[in-house]
């Protein structure tokens, strides 16, 4: 499957969450590592040039929500974005607990942070789905 490149899709709004849902998995398509992913949406909900990895070494710490939340804001606040939608990804069975982690420490920090947020979405060896 080919990847869209951001100038075929830009003029494509993703309103709700299954339009959301549909470009993630025309992006993602399986989960192969651990790691969160990033992408941001303007206030009208076009997608903006931005879809940023950020590898995971393991499990969740103590200070990784308000660290995540931060992030969120500053990248959000970089980017002029309106809406944030994080994906966890995680592609070994042996990660699927802490994958589970980590989408709470996504859901807490989206929750303190000051940009509106679509999902939760994973990205497994089964594909990519919502959550929730």
């Amino acid at each position: 499957m080919t990847i869209p490149h951001y100038d075929t899709v830009r003029d494509e709004p993703l309103p709700t969450d299954d339009a959301v849902l549909s470009r993630l998995d025309d992006l993602l398509e399986e989960g192969l590592a651990l790691r969160l992913w990033f992408m941001f949406l303007d206030d009208e909900s076009y997608q903006l040039p931005l879809l940023l990895p950020m590898d995971l070494g393991g499990a969740p710490g103590s200070d990784d929500v308000d660290a995540i939340a931060r992030f969120i804001d500053d990248l959000a606040a970089a980017v002029d974005a309106a809406t944030a939608i994080v994906v966890v990804e995680w592609g070994d069975l042996d990660h699927a607990e802490i994958a589970v982690e980590w989408m709470r420490v996504v859901a807490a920090a989206c929750s303190q942070s000051g940009v509106d947020y679509r999902g939760p979405f994973e990205c497994s060896p089964f594909g990519v789905r919502p959550l929730g």
